[in-house]
Formats: structure tokens, sequence, C-alpha cells
């Protein structure tokens, strides 16, 4: 069966309302019955999708807060689509979304509510379901870790988008001396000489959408790296509770970054 009835939740308070109008304007060209109901903040997103729960597909924007309220509630089994819209472009260039979203759309006529692949432009991934930009289900995530080369964008991206609001532990252990940090946001990034640099960013208090992110606690350390769940909070992924790890992270000779916040440029922080 194909797409007909579509979602779309595009916060006011985030999303200009000329785009939210060009957005709806084409859907509709493409023959989507299109459902635009008021939406103002993030906050309000699971209600409004448990009150539509007869539609097909969602559409939304990849706003950090957004993107985190749908995965929180919308079913694995149907699709939906990011857009970049306003501001969270940056996002989107991280996360390698398809950049046209009129492109995406077209390409969403093609969905189908039965068989979802993952819309897949040049090897950039734009339409969500429960894979997500990888070829296997989540679940063997913390497989997927070891197993796939960092090269992957598509890898990248899902796990840059899986672990928004988590928290994390880090550990390491030198020849001098061992550490451990607890933080909320996290970017990892190869050095030379089997060195990783570290860089965390304490952001226990929300950010209002537009405001800078403070200046990251930055460390260099030797390889061997682990990752894992912070303790009091597991990691979750599209509903779904992951082991608690510990994950290891293999050092790369070449310069890049293997793991960042999704808000956060990792060019700006290199």
């Amino acid at each position: 069966m194909t797409l007909h009835r579509l979602l779309v939740v595009l916060p006011s308070a985030l999303i200009a309302a000329r785009s939210r109008r060009q957005v709806r304007e084409a859907l509709q060209a493409q023959g989507f019955e299109v459902l635009l109901p008021r939406c103002r903040e993030p906050h309000e997103i699971s209600a409004l999708i448990r009150s539509h729960s007869a539609v097909e597909g969602l559409v939304t924007a990849t706003d950090p807060e957004t993107v985190s309220a749908v995965l929180m509630v919308w079913p694995s089994d149907r699709p939906w689509l990011l857009l970049p819209l306003g501001s969270d472009r940056q996002l989107c260039e991280e996360l390698q979304l398809w950049s046209n979203w009129q492109t995406a759309i077209a390409q969403l006529r093609r969905a189908s509510s039965s068989s979802i692949p993952v819309g897949l432009v040049d090897d950039r991934p734009f339409l969500g379901s429960l894979k997500l930009g990888l070829s296997q289900p989540m679940a063997g995530l913390h497989q997927q870790w070891r197993q796939y080369p960092w090269q992957s964008e598509a890898v990248r991206a899902a796990l840059k988008l899986s672990w928004l609001g988590q928290r994390f532990q880090v550990e390491g252990k030198t020849a001098s001396q061992q550490w451990s940090w607890r933080t909320t946001q996290l970017q990892i990034a190869c050095g030379r000489d089997r060195r990783f640099w570290l860089s965390h960013w304490e952001t226990e208090r929300s950010r209002r959408p537009g405001d800078p992110w403070p200046s990251p606690t930055r460390q260099q350390v030797e390889a061997p790296l682990q990752i894992q769940a912070h303790p009091s909070q597991p990691l979750w992924y599209l509903g779904q509770r992951l082991p608690d790890g510990p994950w290891h992270l293999q050092h790369r000779p070449q310069s890049q970054v293997l793991f960042a916040p999704p808000a956060v440029n990792p060019k700006a922080v290199r």
C-alpha cells in the first residue's frame, strides 16, 4: 500500500511559517493528504502523534529536540522524512541527510507503508525507519560498532542521531594513570601516534534553540579507549534498550572524527 495520509510536525517556535507552508504545498503537489496540526514546541509532538495514529507517514524537521521527541513515540514500522529547514542545515550536513528536501519529498512518493526502504541518494539517507541508514536492525548496534568501517557516513550518521540526550561514561588507561569521565555530550577524534582527542560538554541544563554551545573540555589520550553508557541511564536507540557495553574504539591512522554530538559542528572544535 502506498503512502497517502501524512502527519507534518513542524514546531512553529523553530520553523518559520513560510517554510511550513512550502512543505505543505510541496507534499500536496505530490498527491499526499497532509495533516498539519498546530504545534509550537517539540515537547508537544508526542501528544500529536498519539492523536493521529491513523496516518501512514510522518514529516518533520531535523532539529535535535524534534527528532528526539519523534523517536520516542513514532512506530518503527512506518516511514518518516527529515527535512533540512531553517537553522538546522548544519545538523543535516553532519547527519549526511539529503539537503534538497523538495527532491526528498518526491522520493517519498515511491515509499510503501508495508515495505520501508531506507532512502539513499548518493549514499545519503533521508528516509528514516528502524534501520536509519544501516542494513541491519539496531538491536545489533553494539556489534556494528566494531564491524563497520568508520568511513561509512551512514553508520556515523546513525550513531550520532541515536545518542541524542544520552549520557556517557568514557574510560581510558595510559602508562601513568587511569581516568573516567561522565558526560552528556562527547566528541572523539583520532590524532597522531595512536592518540585520541576527546572533547566533552557539560550540558545538564537544557539549551534554548540558537544558544551557543559552551567551550568543550579537551584531553588527549592514548589508545585503547572504551565508552559505555552512564551507569544511571541506559542507552536507548529508537525505543530499544542497548547493552551497556563497553565498546572499544580502535584507533585509525588518519585524522577523522569518530563520534560527535549532533548539535555540535566537529570542524569547529578540532
